[in-house]
């Protein structure tokens, strides 16, 4: 969903129902003024709500990783090739999955950056 969707400009008239008593249009200089300043502070938000939970599912997953490379290690001692393998994928999925947050969490900076 794009940012333009999270902050429309019937959310915007729901928060100040002076402006739509008034009667403001959006695109009045008053009302264009107002919803950019308005959009702005709420996508600010909504983008440090999206580090945020990016961050926590990347320590998430880094922990899981952590894990899954210790069991891998110990069939390897115990010489059960066969379960290693499988844990080895298990361990390369994690890996995916860390690249797609980073992807995600540089495409946020760079949004923020952007406003």
């Amino acid at each position: 969903m794009s940012l333009k969707q999270k902050y429309t400009w019937e959310d915007f008239l729901k928060e100040n129902p002076e402006l739509k008593a008034k009667g403001v249009k959006r695109t009045s200089k008053e009302g264009e003024k107002a919803f950019k300043a308005a959009f702005k502070a709420k996508i600010k938000e909504h983008l440090s709500k999206r580090t945020d939970k990016v961050s926590f599912l990347k320590k998430k997953a880094e922990e899981k990783k952590i894990k899954l490379t210790e069991k891998v290690k110990d069939f390897q001692k115990k010489k059960d090739f066969g379960q290693a393998k499988i844990y080895q994928k298990k361990v390369g999925k994690q890996d995916s999955w860390i690249g797609r947050l980073d992807k995600q969490e540089s495409r946020v900076k760079l949004l923020q950056k952007s406003l």
